[in-house]
């Protein structure tokens, strides 16, 4: 892999790391209407030159949008282009704050045809959804509460009751819950093929948080009759500290993080990316050298030629990785000196190789479009 050509275009500033992704934050001129639809009058790409679908059908560039209130007291956030959540005006019965805006409104997962986003329905007893990715047919996945109150639950999530388990919506919208890990009662899944086939965490509501970071002891694929399998964890590291599945391309290989320790306390233990087969289970892809933590973001992080890309942690800055063959290559080394570029994190990438991300141009945050030579 030598030299990608950058491009990119300022669309704002980050907002936080998230453990299973990277995160910026991009203000657009939007509308937002009363009740569960959200009219976008525009939605700003990477760059002028990257298609929308540029990332497997679905201009999966990872932009946080915050959607301005218009008439009432709520607001949105489309965490994808056309998956994610927003709040609607009332206030969750619970005084939950699933979304993680500190309203305590209540949180519905979404999604945008055709410029508007419609809410998911929830699965019964539940106030509040999350939707993290859509497939090239409009099946959706992501966690929905069910309604089952659970006194441990405030541990991992504050002000959390009920518990939430991992669900996949069908084209129609129908919701469908995802069956949990044996003596697992709470998952979430964030990622998802054109087979179904979803990918995700889980564990118990004390150890598994939905907000404001994603964690579980458990990395799951759930097969697409919903089935679950354990991805394991990898050798040399006690099972049940953290391992976050957060990607799964249509072979049906998964990608994600998890603790690679020596601490064994899931808040403290260091992350390598890995990368698991049906023939080889769990593997370790490692880091760059010196990172705390390392993995590919939510979600279209590995296309379906096996490359790889995420971000690598340090105690103050990150750096754009991509696994391609022997190991980690921090993609600031494959761009020409002196270009002005700092590439922080990337995002996403599709079969044809090309990589969204974020980064500092002459110190100004803007995105990029890499486009490798193989």
């Amino acid at each position: 892999m030598r030299g990608p050509a950058i491009t990119g275009q300022r669309v704002g500033t980050r907002i936080g790391f998230f453990k299973f992704g990277c995160d910026i934050a991009e203000p657009v001129v939007q509308r937002c209407l009363r009740g569960s639809l959200v009219q976008f009058a525009r939605l700003t790409t990477l760059a002028q030159d990257v298609p929308v679908g540029c990332l497997q059908a679905k201009a999966e560039v990872l932009l946080r949008l915050a959607c301005e209130p218009l008439g009432f007291p709520g607001h949105g956030c489309l965490i994808a282009f056309d998956v994610g959540h927003f709040e609607k005006a009332l206030v969750d019965p619970n005084g939950e704050d699933f979304c993680a805006y500190g309203t305590h409104h209540q949180c519905l997962g979404a999604i945008g045809r055709r410029w508007t986003l419609t809410a998911l329905p929830l699965l019964p007893g539940g106030n509040n959804a999350n939707a993290f990715d859509v497939n090239d047919l409009g099946q959706v996945v992501g966690t929905s509460e069910n309604g089952k109150h659970d006194p441990s639950c405030v541990i991992a999530t504050t002000f959390q009751h009920l518990r939430f388990v991992p669900v996949r919506w069908g084209v129609g919208g129908r919701i469908q819950e995802l069956n949990l890990l044996p003596g697992d009662t709470v998952g979430y899944a964030v990622g998802v093929n054109n087979s179904g086939q979803a990918v995700g965490s889980s564990g118990v509501c004390s150890n598994t948080a939905i907000a404001p970071i994603p964690t579980a002891p458990h990395a799951v694929l759930w097969d697409s009759d919903g089935s679950p399998i354990d991805l394991g964890h990898l050798e040399g590291t006690p099972p049940g500290i953290y391992n976050q599945a957060t990607s799964i391309n249509d072979r049906g290989d998964v990608v994600g993080w998890a603790c690679v320790g020596p601490s064994t306390n899931p808040a403290t233990c260091m992350e390598d990316a890995f990368l698991w087969t049906k023939d080889t289970g769990m593997q370790d892809l490692g880091g760059l050298p010196g990172a705390i933590a390392s993995g590919p973001p939510c979600c279209n992080t590995i296309n379906n030629n096996g490359v790889i890309v995420g971000v690598s942690i340090y105690a103050s800055y990150e750096r754009a990785v991509v696994w391609h063959g022997k190991g980690p290559v921090d993609l600031n080394t494959l761009i020409p000196k002196n270009s002005g570029w700092l590439l922080e994190c990337a995002q996403g990438i599709n079969d044809a190789g090309e990589i969204v991300g974020f980064g500092t141009l002459n110190g100004s945050m803007h995105a990029f479009l890499a486009k490798p030579t193989y």
